[in-house]
């Protein structure tokens, strides 16, 4: 019994292993900043930088400003913008053609956030919609 879970356990970190091996994964690396303008108004930024794999390939840099407004207790509504410099890997299903640029793209959010708290534990809900152009 003991040899059929050794057994079982390296197939399936087998089959994960294979898995990964067309996404390779990569490194998210962002610094962001935050600053309450009233007690219910605030600002905040955020620059991000995604790599392909766990290379120095750049796949992803982005710049993000966003405001939030607590309306109620506990339920803030935001809207934020954000500019991103994508690396566009696009293949045709032929293999044809293969374009492979940096592509700017703006995206526009809006959001809200309803905190609450439940004994000892603190939650948060956030709703998000969102456009790419």
């Amino acid at each position: 019994m003991k040899n059929k879970l050794y057994l079982l356990a390296f197939l399936c970190l087998s089959i994960h292993l294979s898995a990964q091996e067309s996404e390779p994964g990569g490194i998210w690396t962002s610094i962001s900043a935050e600053k309450d303008l009233t007690k219910k108004w605030s600002v905040g930024g955020e620059i991000e930088l995604r790599t392909i794999g766990f290379t120095t390939d750049r796949d992803r840099i982005g710049i993000q400003i966003g405001t939030d407004y607590e309306f109620f207790k506990n339920l803030k509504l935001g809207l934020s913008y954000s500019w991103m410099n994508v690396d566009d890997d696009y293949k045709f299903s032929d293999d044809s053609i293969r374009t492979d640029f940096f592509q700017n793209r703006h995206r526009f959010n809006a959001q809200a956030s309803w905190k609450f708290k439940l004994g000892d534990f603190g939650f948060q809900f956030r709703e998000r919609a969102q456009t790419t152009l």
